[in-house]
Parts: C-alpha cells; sequence; structure tokens
C-alpha cells in the first residue's frame, strides 16, 4: 500500500515539537479514518544534526508497526 502526502486531508495540529510537527488527518480514500501524521522539518533536521536521531527512530517505528509500509516513510 503506498500512500502519499495528497491521500489525506490534513486537518488540526495536534502538537508541535522542535522538529517535528504532528497533525490529525483524514484519509481520502479506502473507507477514509483518522490518523496522526508527524511532519518533520527538514532544514531543521539537517540544522540541529539530528539525521541519525530521525532514522533511529524511524527504523524503530518499523520495526514495532503493524504496518511498516503504512506507518513510517519518507516524502
Amino acid at each position: 500500500m503506498n500512500l502519499a502526502p495528497s491521500d489525506f486531508a490534513f486537518n488540526c495540529a495536534l502538537c508541535k515539537g522542535s522538529y517535528a510537527t504532528v497533525y490529525l488527518a483524514k484519509k481520502l480514500s479506502q473507507g477514509g479514518g483518522y490518523c496522526a501524521v508527524k511532519v518533520l522539518s527538514k532544514d531543521s533536521i539537517q540544522h540541529d544534526k539530528m539525521i541519525e536521531k530521525v532514522k533511529r527512530e524511524r527504523k524503530i517505528l518499523s520495526a514495532t508497526s503493524k504496518y511498516p509500509d503504512m506507518f513510517v516513510r519518507l516524502h
């Protein structure tokens, strides 16, 4: 299942951190449904030298997610 940002309608921001914001998003196809989408700021990650931390988080989330291909993807 390949999903892209265009497959979602982004609603309100649920929380904002130093390098990412989590949004409430509704899936536009396949029955809809809501989920949380974490959007990372590429500039912040590169500027703060957080690339390794983000890669580690992505690896952990992929390993522990029931739907790793859908849950963690870089765009």
